[in-house]
């Protein structure tokens, strides 16, 4: 006599196929709705992570080359200031 699983475990496992079946749908609908928003295909990630690292290291190029030119500013203002000081000392 074969072994008959109960209705109520049946409409258990199925309810669980449904919910895990609308569960997937509705993650496969949030990717395609971001992918459209964001324009991504299967090269763009990359694309878009190297535009975000390049405009990093020119933004930190941007702010080194300004520190340098602070410094070199100091220096010449400090160079000048000393010129000043032994010009009057030697009066």
């Amino acid at each position: 006599m074969p072994k008959v699983l109960p209705a109520a475990f049946i409409e258990e496992a199925r309810d669980l196929l449904e919910t895990k079946k609308l569960e997937k749908q509705k993650a496969t609908e949030e990717r395609r709705r971001y992918q459209e928003q964001f324009e991504v295909n299967d090269e763009e990630p990359l694309n878009l992570i190297q535009l975000a690292l390049n405009h990093k290291v020119s933004v930190q190029i941007r702010s080194l080359v300004h520190m340098a030119n602070r410094q070199k500013d100091f220096h010449l203002r400090t160079a000048h200031k000393l010129s000043d000081q032994m010009q009057t000392i030697t009066r």
